[in-house]
């Protein structure tokens, strides 16, 4: 029996005991490293989206293959990988996540780690800062409201300070501004903004924040934060592009990905905090955090 930590219907994250899974095609098995909890988990366990069932938490990782199922070729055994939470046709609220001794992921969403790249929180948030790099070319010259606390929040701030006119984080839930020198704006400041990009909040501020977007406005957010706000009127003046990236995305954009994460390492590793014991994982919050599988699940 292997043992993973799962959140039950709008429960507290637990431990608990599991039989070898079976490998669907197209799918590998992997042995997860290090896991980001992000802003899915941070939904999951307050109920902004709600699961059926138990699923497993833990947003992405860093792993080893170990096997394969039918359809995929066996080469990728024994290969360090990244997974990518937002690859085509899949998000981390889809199925079950990688905070687990052993777990299945889709064989299109894992993209082999480099040989001189730790395995530290840095690489963990790679796929974040790749598929907002992806969407740059919308922060150009615009002005730029980032809403909420996620990794792709954090990507979306070192993207648009270098390339946007003016970036600004939404007050209620924007936790970036100190380190990045970004300014926070309530809904009384009257600044309309260009671009909202919108992951790891509750859904109220989202839609609060939203009243700052000029019409015809683009709204960058994952799959998953859109399929909470559910009211579509909200979403008849704006261009919707939804955060996703693929293994192709990956290997153009990742390198730049790696170079703009180094360059804020000092910070990130403050904003980012290694977690050895599950007691210590803010699940009620959509901060990311990298942990120690071997010792988050080791703990009691």
């Amino acid at each position: 029996m292997g043992r993973r930590v799962v959140v039950d219907f709008c429960g507290a994250p637990r431990l608990e005991n599991f039989p070898p899974p079976a490998i669907p095609r197209g799918y590998v098995l992997l042995r997860p490293h290090l896991v980001l909890k992000d802003g899915a988990d941070y939904s999951l366990a307050t109920c902004h989206e709600v699961a059926p069932g138990t699923r497993v938490v833990g947003t992405a990782a860093t792993a080893r293959v170990i096997d394969v199922g039918v359809g995929v070729d066996r080469r990728v055994v024994g290969q360090r990988v990244i997974t990518i939470p937002t690859c085509p046709g899949h998000t981390p609220v889809d199925r079950d996540g990688l905070l687990a001794e052993e777990a299945i992921y889709p064989s299109h969403c894992i993209y082999p780690i480099p040989q001189d790249t730790l395995e530290d929180p840095l690489t963990l948030l790679i796929p974040s800062v790749a598929a907002i790099l992806r969407l740059e070319h919308l922060f150009d010259m615009k002005r730029v409201l980032i809403v909420g606390c996620d990794s792709y929040a954090l990507a979306a701030t070192l993207v648009a300070r270098r390339v946007s006119s003016e970036v600004a984080g939404y007050s209620r839930s924007y936790c970036y501004s100190r380190e990045f020198g970004v300014q926070k704006v309530s809904l009384k400041a009257g600044q309309l903004f260009d671009v909202v990009v919108a992951s790891g909040c509750s859904p109220y501020d989202t839609l609060a924040a939203l009243s700052l977007a000029r019409d015809r406005a683009v709204l960058i957010t994952p799959y998953y934060a859109l399929a909470t706000l559910s009211i579509p009127r909200v979403f008849e003046e704006l261009r919707v592009m939804e955060v996703s990236l693929s293994t192709e995305h990956l290997a153009t954009l990742g390198h730049e990905a790696r170079s703009l994460l180094a360059r804020e390492r000092r910070s990130i590793e403050k904003l980012v905090p290694m977690r050895k014991g599950l007691g210590e994982v803010g699940f009620t919050s959509p901060k990311p955090e990298a942990l120690v599988l071997k010792a988050i699940l080791g703990s009691r």
